[in-house]
């Protein structure tokens, strides 16, 4: 900002009574005012600009406009001081992130049983990732993660058949007959080995 003095005319009006006459004393003669020019001095002051305001992007989402402006008026010029220089509005470029709502991936392969015998379960997962949410998008609906029962095979089980016609003498300490079947069941669930054994315990 530039400042200066610049010289603004005007009217002094000076009066004079010095001293009022006194004791039948003659009056004063002549004009008791006098006008004369005179000049008051003012500053120049050059204009400045305010801070830009900015208007809201033209879209909501992806790319758009947005537009800027300001005044000269901070402070305005006065008493023939310069304009601000430059332009009081401008366009600049703005840009919202479009919303993507998310979808799942695929599934993956089925991972190993939790049991190498019997019944167990075995899990799948997928993601949310095809494409991914993005901004207010929505997420994938439904559950990450997928279970399933499986058996990868029959347990081994020791069964004893008593042979014995009472049950009394089968369960007692003497001598007893039983037959232990080793049931691994194969494919087809058929008996693989069939022993027979005596104990006297």
């Amino acid at each position: 900002m530039e400042t200066g003095i610049i010289g603004l005319t005007g009217a002094i009006v000076p009066s004079r009574a010095n001293p009022k006459p006194l004791n039948g004393g003659k009056d004063c003669t002549g004009s008791s005012t006098n006008i004369m020019s005179c000049t008051q001095p003012v500053c120049i002051i050059d204009g400045g600009w305010t801070s830009w305001a900015s208007s809201a992007c033209s879209v909501t989402c992806g790319e758009g406009t947005l537009t800027k402006t300001r005044t000269c008026t901070n402070p305005a010029p006065q008493n023939g001081g310069k304009a601000c220089a430059g332009n009081d509005t401008v366009i600049d470029k703005c840009s919202h992130v479009c919303p993507v709502d998310g979808n799942w991936g695929s599934w993956t392969s089925w991972g190993t049983c939790t049991v190498t015998c019997g019944s167990g379960e075995e899990i799948r997962t997928r993601k949310c990732d095809n494409p991914a949410p993005v901004g207010t998008g929505a997420h994938c609906a439904g559950p990450p993660a997928d279970v399933r029962h499986c058996v990868p095979r029959d347990c081994p089980i020791d069964i004893v058949y008593c042979l014995s016609k009472s049950m009394i003498n089968c369960n007692g300490r003497d001598g007893r007959d039983r037959r232990v079947v080793d049931e691994k069941a194969g494919e087809k669930g058929h008996f693989q080995a069939i022993q027979l054994i005596t104990s006297h315990s």
